[in-house]
């Protein structure tokens, strides 16, 4: 089979093996060529007296899905639908092979290629941390469509592929193989050989339960399952803001009882009627930003340095030092995990343990006992190193952190880097008087750590490109999401979203109310309203930042005074009780009153909706406009990026500047000088604000 370039296909021993190996490309994608190559070797192979075919991967992944430039580029439903038709087309013909097929997967097999693997009678997966197998179409606005949805339920059940399909959920091998989706989960040296095997046993199919059958297995049971999969789904996101993981249940809901034609013509359909949508090109734009910032030049320049670590010193177990010792310790690096507190130190192991407890589920057995192995704890700073890093997470006082370094640094050992986790403190003025303070720099993560995959690689004013690269291939290597920022008061994520909070705080102050506000917010896709997100923040940490922002920016940060007010009066938020919200074991109970009562003064204003989104919102986008000129970032795209992963801006505008493109730059800038007429000048668009529609 001469003049193939993406699949190879070789025999031994009456077995085929056919291998992709998509050429000039670093991971496997199922372009339109590689499809029409497989057809065809596919066509070939059918005639061939073998027993059996495996399909492997030449690269160190399986298949990472189609080819989003693709899909990106479909504007038009009929066409998009054609392509969808192809795909199933090309893995019905690997289907209906005359004999039996299997997977061998080693890495990642997702959307495309997870439908492909679907398509073979078996499937055998690597038991490396490597392997992930799922379809995460949906995060992308689209659902599964080269025969996923009809397949999936066949191997895993339909409730489970109902929860998996809507969720975009992506699995481990140990989960993998304990729902059946794949038959055996082994060490990668014998893969092929397990795959092999394989081929000799017969095709494992799904067998519901009892309760499985009743609830899914018969009309009635299956109306019952997707209203109240619907209901739940429609709970967690709105179908307007991201129609396809409605799209999705709808397919399956219609299909559950039909033959494979028609159910392949369905899928088609309604994948084909979501790629073109607006909100398909956002999420696909949020995926090429992610993937920007996992395989950014600093990332690639650090990687041989960041590998190197195999040492860190944590120093402070609240909140914040717990949750990164533990990320840390996830991937096999040893923490020194420090606190001068034996309590603070206990609730600080007790936060790590429950949450490595609660992701390990479905891991390999002994994984939570390897990861708390990992982490060493200590109540005196003076046995700290030796240590390739330490990262603080200490108070936010300037004076506790240059104690803490100038006295760990001689303990560290040379070339040792120096990280601070501190969200808003000058991180050049905090590295001023150590030995080297190149090898300082800012890892500033969010909070919950586990869940929030941003992490700010702050560079100070003496912050050397190695350590900097370092730190940004370092977070990497725990899988967050490294955004280089130069140093400025705030950052990036606290200076843009500080003018947001402010900006719901003194309309609260001229009488809006906290529901109303909230839900506007909530309604234009945040994850939370301004005040729930500040009773989350804290008060005292909104005070402290909103503190710094000021004396660094000056008149047009000035703090609502209501901010003062309510730290004064102790309403931080959830961790006391009480804040804009009360809460009751840590969860919210609705609104509380007495919060009214200490605002001086309060007005009684009545704003519309559209007053409440362009102030809060706004504010943001000239607060980004500053940044932007000030090349605080390197570009738009990271500054969306920064606010999606950092802040949970929502995904489905594409970002605070794409919601600008999309809006209107003209329309966003009259609102914007209208608003800096009304208010002053925090609201004034820059030059470079007022250029971006021709950029």
């Amino acid at each position: 089979m001469s003049g193939f370039k993406h699949w190879r296909y070789d025999e031994d021993g009456g077995v085929g093996t056919l291998t992709i190996d998509v050429a000039g490309k670093p991971v496997n994608v199922l372009a339109g060529e590689v499809l029409r190559e497989l057809s065809d070797h596919l066509h070939d192979i059918a005639r061939k007296p073998i027993t059996g075919l495996i399909v492997r991967s030449g690269k160190a992944g399986f298949i990472a899905g189609a080819e989003i430039a693709e899909i990106a580029e479909l504007a038009d439903p009929i066409r998009a639908t054609t392509m969808v038709e192809t795909g199933q087309k090309v893995l019905i013909q690997l289907e209906k092979l005359p004999f039996p097929t299997v997977a061998a997967i080693h890495g990642v097999c997702l959307g495309g290629g997870m439908e492909l693997a679907l398509a073979c009678t078996h499937r055998v997966c690597s038991d490396d941390p490597s392997t992930r197998l799922g379809l995460p179409e949906v995060k992308l606005g689209i659902h599964p469509g080269f025969g996923g949805c009809v397949r999936l339920p066949k191997v895993v059940g339909l409730e489970r592929a109902t929860d998996w399909i809507l969720a975009g959920k992506v699995v481990g091998a140990v989960q993998a193989r304990k729902a059946g989706l794949v038959a055996q989960a082994v060490p990668v040296e014998v893969l092929l050989s397990a795959a092999r095997k394989q081929l000799d046993r017969p095709r494992v199919r799904h067998k519901a339960g009892l309760g499985g059958v009743l609830l899914t297995g018969n009309p009635l049971g299956r109306k019952v399952f997707f209203d109240r999969a619907r209901k739940m789904l429609a709970a967690r996101v709105r179908e307007d803001q991201y129609p396809a993981p409605f799209a999705a249940l709808t397919v399956l809901r219609e299909i559950a009882a039909m033959g494979s034609t028609q159910a392949h013509r369905v899928e088609a359909e309604s994948c084909g009627a979501l790629i073109p949508l607006q909100v398909t090109k956002n999420l696909i734009r949020v995926f090429h930003a992610s993937e920007k910032l996992k395989h950014q030049e600093a990332v690639k320049f650090g990687k041989a340095d960041a590998a190197a670590v195999q040492r860190v010193v944590v120093v402070g177990a609240g909140v914040m030092g717990a949750g990164i010792a533990g990320e840390f310790a996830r991937k096999g690096i040893r923490v020194r995990f420090a606190d001068l507190s034996a309590e603070q130190m206990g609730k600080g192991l007790a936060a790590i343990a429950k949450d490595v407890q609660r992701d390990s589920r479905n891991a390999p057995r002994g994984e939570a006992e390897r990861i708390m192995a990992c982490i060493s704890p200590t109540l005196d700073l003076r046995h700290l190193g030796p240590a390739d890093a330490l990262i603080e997470a200490v108070p936010e006082r300037m004076a506790i952190k240059k104690s803490l370094f100038e006295q760990a640094v001689p303990q560290l050992g040379e070339g040792a880097m120096l990280l601070t986790n501190t969200s808003s403190l000058s991180v050049t003025e905090m590295f001023d008087t150590v030995p080297s303070p190149g090898a300082g720099c800012g890892m500033h993560f969010f909070n919950p750590v586990p869940k929030m995959p941003l992490v700010e690689v702050v560079v100070g004013e003496k912050t050397s490109p190695e350590t900097v690269a370092t730190v940004a291939a370092l977070a990497a290597r725990i899988g967050k999401m490294p955004l280089v920022v130069q140093e400025c008061p705030g950052f990036l994520v606290n200076r843009i979203l500080m003018p947001f909070l402010n900006e719901a705080m003194l309309m609260y102050e001229a009488g809006a109310g906290v529901v109303h506000v909230d839900k506007v917010l909530k309604d234009f896709g945040m994850p939370m309203g301004a005040f729930r997100l500040i009773d989350e923040i804290g008060m005292d940490i909104c005070q402290h930042v909103s503190g710094v922002l000021h004396a660094g920016y000056g008149a047009r940060m000035t703090p609502a005074q209501g901010m003062a007010t309510l730290f004064e009066a102790g309403r931080y938020g959830r961790k006391v009780g009480k804040g804009f919200y009360r809460y009751q074991d840590g969860k919210q109970a609705g609104v509380d009153p007495d919060t009214d009562g200490l605002i001086a003064g309060r007005g009684q204003t009545a704003f519309a909706d559209d007053d409440i989104r362009d102030r809060c919102i706004l504010a943001m986008v000239a607060e980004a406009g500053r940044i932007l000129d000030e090349g605080i970032v390197e570009d738009a795209q990271m500054l969306d990026a920064g606010m999606i992963f950092g802040t949970g801006f929502p995904p489905f505008r594409g970002g605070l500047m794409r919601y600008v493109e999309e809006r209107g730059v003209g329309q966003v800038l009259a609102v914007l000088d209208r608003l800096a007429e009304q208010h002053g000048e925090r609201f004034a668009p820059n030059g470079w604000l007022r250029a971006f529609g021709g950029r």
